[in-house]
């Protein structure tokens, strides 16, 4: 059996520098919903998931975990409501030889995904954005996993061997022949 190659990329400072529309959407979507004015700065946050710079910053500022549970999902929910607003005015500048990289690879028959903290929709927009998302078929965003147009649910709070993990072996079931 011929397998093919997968290529996994992260978002920010990957293929885009850092988006500062995605951590204003963070920080309004957490003063929406705990009432809280934050900073970012708090933490480290870099190679963290979303739902994991919630949780820290919450933390941070001593909001209880049981609170931080309770409203974490409606975060996660206004957080693209929060970007879509923000999105077509947001500089995304791509990194430099990405898009040459990007065509290549596809044109030499490798398969390009995400592995990414980012929430699918705030992932997408980002990269349709800058005109790149179509070259992505599948990856794993938090808290969702994806494969082309369809997307399914995963743990929020997972490191990102296990978005990785499950972006192949969602893969292998839609392309490697199984036996019954």
């Amino acid at each position: 059996m011929t397998r093919g190659l997968l290529a996994f990329f992260d978002i920010d400072n990957t293929l885009i520098q850092s988006s500062s529309g995605h951590v204003a959407a963070l920080l309004g979507a957490i003063r929406e919903v705990y009432g809280l004015g934050v900073s970012i700065n708090v933490i480290n946050h870099h190679g963290m998931t979303d739902p994991e710079i919630i949780t820290r910053i919450l933390a941070e500022y001593e909001v209880n975990l049981a609170d931080i549970e309770i409203g974490l999902q409606d975060c996660l929910d206004c957080m693209p409501l929060k970007y879509a607003a923000i999105v077509e005015s947001e500089k995304i500048v791509m990194m430099e030889g990405v898009l040459n990289l990007l065509t290549q690879l596809e044109q030499n028959g490798i398969i390009l995904g995400l592995v990414t903290g980012n929430l699918e929709k705030i992932a997408r927009a980002k990269l349709k954005k800058i005109g790149i998302d179509h070259f992505f078929k599948i990856g794993g965003s938090v808290p969702t996993i994806s494969i082309g147009p369809t997307w399914s649910r995963s743990p929020p709070n997972g490191p990102s061997s296990n978005l990785i993990s499950a972006a192949i072996d969602r893969f292998s079931i839609l392309v490697m022949p199984r036996r019954i």
